[in-house]
């Protein structure tokens, strides 16, 4: 082989080399602006993932809050409907007293009613026998006085 040759096959080696060269590096630079925008890509959406965590603390705080005053009107309900039971209960209870002791005020009614019966009964009774006794007695001085009065 002669210097020739050998001289082209380097160079035309050198020629592919430095091709190769410029053509991986065109490959390379490609993937390279590619990764580099998918880089920020991600970053921008890192960014916004970001925002929209600093917009979610405060709602999340507000879900605690609303949680926490939930929970609090839940537990006045059900200290509400346990006062309600109680107060039902207690007007069950005045109720039945009541119902028995209108009961008992009607059974007193009629008894004062039939004593006041009796009552005006055994008045009009003693009226009339001290109406005949006052005429027996009556009777009784008239027939003396005239019996005194013709001796």
């Amino acid at each position: 082989m002669s210097l020739i040759e050998i001289s082209m096959l380097v160079g035309g080696g050198l020629v592919f080399a430095v091709t190769g060269f410029f053509a991986a590096r065109m490959v390379f630079q490609g993937r390279a602006e590619l990764l580099a925008d998918q880089a920020q890509q991600l970053e921008m959406q890192i960014i916004e993932l970001q925002q929209r965590a600093d917009q979610l603390a405060p709602l999340e705080a507000e879900q605690i809050r609303l949680q926490e005053q939930l929970n609090h009107v839940r537990q006045q309900e059900q200290t509400l409907q346990s006062r309600l039971q109680q107060l039902e209960e207690r007007s069950q209870h005045l109720s039945h007293q009541l119902s028995t002791s209108e009961e008992a005020r009607k059974q007193e009614s009629k008894q004062s009613e039939v004593q006041i019966k009796q009552l005006e009964d055994t008045r009009t009774q003693l009226k009339l026998e001290f109406e005949q006794l006052a005429n027996k007695i009556f009777e009784d001085k008239q027939k003396q006085f005239t019996s005194q009065n013709q001796l």
